[in-house]
Protein backbone atom coordinates (compact mmCIF):
# COMPACT_ATOMS: atom_id res chain seq x y z
CA UNK A 1 0.00 0.00 0.00
CA UNK A 2 1.00 3.62 -1.20
CA UNK A 3 -0.21 6.36 0.68
CA UNK A 4 0.99 9.97 1.11
CA UNK A 5 1.35 11.22 4.29
CA UNK A 6 -2.17 13.47 3.84
CA UNK A 7 -3.99 10.96 1.81
CA UNK A 8 -3.48 13.90 -0.92
CA UNK A 9 -0.04 14.53 -2.85
CA UNK A 10 1.90 14.23 0.44
CA UNK A 11 3.88 16.58 2.53
CA UNK A 12 6.74 18.43 1.30
CA UNK A 13 6.43 15.59 -2.16
CA UNK A 14 7.19 13.35 0.27
CA UNK A 15 5.41 9.66 0.49
CA UNK A 16 5.24 6.91 2.45
CA UNK A 17 4.58 3.26 2.12
CA UNK A 18 3.67 0.06 4.40
CA UNK A 19 3.57 -3.47 4.39
CA UNK A 20 3.37 -6.75 5.64
CA UNK A 21 5.32 -10.24 3.90
CA UNK A 22 1.83 -11.96 5.34
CA UNK A 23 -0.75 -11.37 8.37
CA UNK A 24 -3.01 -14.67 9.45
CA UNK A 25 -5.14 -13.08 12.60
CA UNK A 26 -8.38 -15.34 12.59
CA UNK A 27 -11.20 -15.28 15.58
CA UNK A 28 -14.67 -15.55 16.43
CA UNK A 29 -14.58 -11.43 16.04
CA UNK A 30 -11.90 -10.74 13.24
CA UNK A 31 -11.00 -12.29 10.14
CA UNK A 32 -7.87 -10.69 8.90
CA UNK A 33 -5.63 -12.73 6.09
CA UNK A 34 -3.01 -11.52 3.56
CA UNK A 35 -1.67 -14.05 1.74
CA UNK A 36 1.96 -14.24 1.76
CA UNK A 37 1.86 -15.78 -2.60
CA UNK A 38 5.38 -17.57 -1.80
CA UNK A 39 6.88 -14.00 -0.98
CA UNK A 40 5.21 -12.39 -4.15
CA UNK A 41 3.52 -10.19 -1.57
CA UNK A 42 6.14 -8.68 0.08
CA UNK A 43 8.10 -8.30 -3.73
CA UNK A 44 5.20 -6.68 -4.98
CA UNK A 45 4.46 -4.27 -1.99
CA UNK A 46 8.07 -3.01 -1.88
CA UNK A 47 8.15 -2.65 -5.68
CA UNK A 48 5.27 -0.71 -5.40
CA UNK A 49 6.66 1.65 -2.89
CA UNK A 50 10.39 1.56 -2.92
CA UNK A 51 10.88 1.27 -6.60
CA UNK A 52 8.04 4.07 -6.83
CA UNK A 53 10.14 6.56 -5.38
CA UNK A 54 8.64 6.28 -1.75
CA UNK A 55 10.47 8.33 1.17
CA UNK A 56 9.94 5.27 3.27
CA UNK A 57 8.64 2.25 3.72
CA UNK A 58 7.38 0.95 7.17
CA UNK A 59 7.17 -2.92 7.07
CA UNK A 60 5.65 -4.31 10.10
CA UNK A 61 6.93 -7.76 11.20
CA UNK A 62 9.58 -8.23 13.11
CA UNK A 63 7.89 -8.89 16.44
CA UNK A 64 4.95 -10.24 14.88
CA UNK A 65 5.58 -13.53 14.67
CA UNK A 66 2.00 -14.77 16.19
CA UNK A 67 0.38 -13.06 13.11
CA UNK A 68 2.54 -14.77 10.77
CA UNK A 69 4.02 -11.35 10.12
CA UNK A 70 7.49 -11.89 11.15
CA UNK A 71 11.01 -10.72 8.92
CA UNK A 72 13.68 -12.94 9.94
CA UNK A 73 15.16 -16.08 9.23
CA UNK A 74 12.70 -18.36 10.79
CA UNK A 75 12.01 -21.85 11.59
CA UNK A 76 12.99 -24.59 8.37
CA UNK A 77 9.59 -26.57 7.83
CA UNK A 78 7.30 -26.49 4.36
CA UNK A 79 5.40 -23.64 3.30
CA UNK A 80 1.72 -25.07 4.11
CA UNK A 81 2.63 -25.29 8.35
CA UNK A 82 5.41 -21.72 7.76
CA UNK A 83 3.90 -19.56 4.60
CA UNK A 84 7.44 -19.02 3.02
CA UNK A 85 9.61 -21.61 0.94
CA UNK A 86 12.57 -21.51 2.88
CA UNK A 87 13.98 -19.76 6.31
CA UNK A 88 15.49 -16.55 4.93
CA UNK A 89 13.13 -15.90 1.79
CA UNK A 90 11.70 -12.44 3.68
CA UNK A 91 15.21 -11.35 4.60
CA UNK A 92 16.53 -11.40 1.22
CA UNK A 93 13.21 -9.64 -0.58
CA UNK A 94 13.63 -6.86 2.19
CA UNK A 95 17.29 -6.76 1.09
CA UNK A 96 17.07 -6.63 -2.72
CA UNK A 97 14.86 -3.08 -1.94
CA UNK A 98 17.55 -2.05 0.66
CA UNK A 99 20.01 0.82 -0.63
CA UNK A 100 23.22 -2.06 -0.91
CA UNK A 101 21.25 -4.89 -2.17
CA UNK A 102 25.19 -6.40 -3.20
CA UNK A 103 26.96 -5.73 -0.35
CA UNK A 104 30.51 -6.10 -0.61
CA UNK A 105 30.91 -7.76 2.70
CA UNK A 106 28.07 -10.22 2.70
CA UNK A 107 28.76 -12.62 5.34
CA UNK A 108 26.83 -16.13 5.98
CA UNK A 109 26.41 -17.50 8.88
CA UNK A 110 26.72 -21.64 8.92
CA UNK A 111 24.42 -22.09 11.40
CA UNK A 112 21.54 -19.75 9.42
CA UNK A 113 21.66 -21.90 6.32
CA UNK A 114 18.39 -22.53 4.53
CA UNK A 115 19.27 -26.36 4.11
CA UNK A 116 21.50 -28.73 4.94
CA UNK A 117 22.51 -32.29 4.79
CA UNK A 118 23.80 -33.82 8.47
CA UNK A 119 25.06 -37.61 8.74
CA UNK A 120 23.80 -37.64 11.84
CA UNK A 121 20.31 -37.42 14.13
CA UNK A 122 19.91 -34.77 16.32
CA UNK A 123 21.38 -31.50 17.08
CA UNK A 124 24.70 -32.65 19.13
CA UNK A 125 24.70 -29.43 21.45
CA UNK A 126 20.74 -28.33 21.16
CA UNK A 127 21.45 -25.48 20.36
CA UNK A 128 20.42 -22.06 18.33
CA UNK A 129 18.29 -24.83 16.15
CA UNK A 130 15.79 -27.59 16.19
CA UNK A 131 16.89 -30.30 13.42
CA UNK A 132 19.86 -32.68 13.00
CA UNK A 133 22.53 -29.52 12.34
CA UNK A 134 24.73 -29.46 15.30
CA UNK A 135 25.05 -25.99 16.20
CA UNK A 136 27.32 -24.36 19.47
CA UNK A 137 28.70 -21.39 20.59
CA UNK A 138 31.41 -20.16 18.81
CA UNK A 139 34.76 -19.67 20.79
CA UNK A 140 36.17 -17.18 18.09
CA UNK A 141 36.27 -13.30 17.59
CA UNK A 142 32.78 -12.54 16.91
CA UNK A 143 31.42 -14.69 19.87
CA UNK A 144 28.56 -16.06 17.46
CA UNK A 145 27.58 -19.50 16.62
CA UNK A 146 29.28 -22.18 14.41
CA UNK A 147 28.01 -25.13 12.70
CA UNK A 148 30.25 -28.16 14.36
CA UNK A 149 31.16 -31.38 14.06
CA UNK A 150 31.33 -31.48 10.33
CA UNK A 151 31.40 -34.30 8.82
CA UNK A 152 32.45 -35.63 5.04
CA UNK A 153 29.70 -35.99 3.10
CA UNK A 154 27.57 -33.10 4.96
CA UNK A 155 26.36 -30.04 3.07
CA UNK A 156 25.11 -26.49 3.88
CA UNK A 157 22.59 -24.54 1.17
CA UNK A 158 21.37 -20.94 0.89
CA UNK A 159 18.82 -19.79 -1.99
CA UNK A 160 18.79 -16.83 -3.18
CA UNK A 161 22.29 -15.24 -2.38
CA UNK A 162 22.88 -12.00 -3.68
CA UNK A 163 26.83 -12.30 -5.53
CA UNK A 164 27.96 -10.42 -8.37
CA UNK A 165 31.15 -9.56 -10.42
CA UNK A 166 34.03 -11.76 -9.56
CA UNK A 167 33.26 -13.34 -6.38
CA UNK A 168 36.02 -14.95 -4.20
CA UNK A 169 34.59 -17.01 -1.28
CA UNK A 170 36.30 -17.57 2.26
CA UNK A 171 35.39 -19.45 4.91
CA UNK A 172 36.22 -19.01 8.58
CA UNK A 173 36.97 -22.65 9.62
CA UNK A 174 38.40 -24.15 12.56
CA UNK A 175 40.28 -27.64 12.26
CA UNK A 176 42.16 -29.92 14.79
CA UNK A 177 43.91 -32.31 12.47
CA UNK A 178 45.27 -32.10 8.51
CA UNK A 179 43.65 -33.31 5.87
CA UNK A 180 39.64 -31.44 5.83
CA UNK A 181 38.72 -30.18 2.57
CA UNK A 182 35.66 -28.18 1.31
CA UNK A 183 34.09 -26.69 -1.55
CA UNK A 184 31.57 -24.23 -2.74
CA UNK A 185 29.25 -24.67 -5.66
CA UNK A 186 27.64 -21.98 -7.10
CA UNK A 187 24.04 -23.09 -9.23
CA UNK A 188 25.27 -26.31 -9.55
CA UNK A 189 29.02 -25.13 -10.74
CA UNK A 190 31.60 -27.00 -8.33
CA UNK A 191 34.25 -24.57 -7.40
CA UNK A 192 37.92 -25.94 -6.47
CA UNK A 193 38.34 -28.34 -3.45
CA UNK A 194 39.96 -26.37 -1.08
CA UNK A 195 42.24 -27.92 1.71
CA UNK A 196 41.88 -26.31 5.25
CA UNK A 197 45.09 -26.21 7.81
CA UNK A 198 45.29 -27.29 10.56
CA UNK A 199 44.70 -24.48 13.18
CA UNK A 200 45.13 -26.49 16.21
CA UNK A 201 41.76 -26.83 18.07
CA UNK A 202 38.40 -26.94 16.90
CA UNK A 203 37.34 -23.06 18.43
CA UNK A 204 41.00 -21.76 17.03
CA UNK A 205 39.41 -20.26 13.28
CA UNK A 206 41.44 -18.81 10.70
CA UNK A 207 39.78 -17.42 7.27
CA UNK A 208 40.84 -18.97 3.95
CA UNK A 209 40.76 -18.73 0.38
CA UNK A 210 37.93 -20.90 -1.02
CA UNK A 211 37.34 -20.54 -4.94
CA UNK A 212 36.60 -17.78 -7.19
CA UNK A 213 33.21 -16.94 -9.11
CA UNK A 214 32.63 -14.75 -12.02
CA UNK A 215 29.00 -14.08 -11.94
CA UNK A 216 26.28 -12.02 -14.02
CA UNK A 217 25.66 -8.57 -12.56
CA UNK A 218 22.26 -7.81 -10.45
CA UNK A 219 21.73 -11.93 -9.69
CA UNK A 220 20.68 -14.30 -7.08
CA UNK A 221 22.23 -17.65 -6.65
CA UNK A 222 21.83 -20.99 -4.76
CA UNK A 223 25.08 -21.56 -3.11
CA UNK A 224 26.10 -24.60 -1.41
CA UNK A 225 29.33 -25.29 0.62
CA UNK A 226 29.92 -29.06 0.98
CA UNK A 227 32.37 -30.89 2.67
CA UNK A 228 34.82 -33.02 1.21
CA UNK A 229 36.92 -34.91 3.90
CA UNK A 230 37.59 -34.69 7.49
CA UNK A 231 36.28 -33.40 10.14
CA UNK A 232 36.00 -29.09 11.25
CA UNK A 233 34.02 -26.20 12.54
CA UNK A 234 32.65 -23.37 10.36
CA UNK A 235 31.49 -20.11 11.60
CA UNK A 236 31.04 -18.35 8.66
CA UNK A 237 31.82 -17.54 4.93
CA UNK A 238 31.99 -14.30 2.74
CA UNK A 239 32.54 -12.91 -0.85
Amino acid sequence: MFRSVDGRSGIYGRTYGVTVPAFDLVSPTVDRVVDPAHGGTLDDNLDATVNAGGTATLVEGFTDWAENASLWRAAAGTYAARQYDYPNQRLNILRRYSKKPFPADLRIQAEGADSYFDTTTGNQWAQFRDGDLDVERSGDADGSWNAGAIAEGEWLQWQDVPLQGTVALKVRAAAPHDGSKLRFVVDAVAGPTVTLPNTGDWQTYRTVDAGTFVLPAGTYHTVRLEMVGGTFNLNYWTN
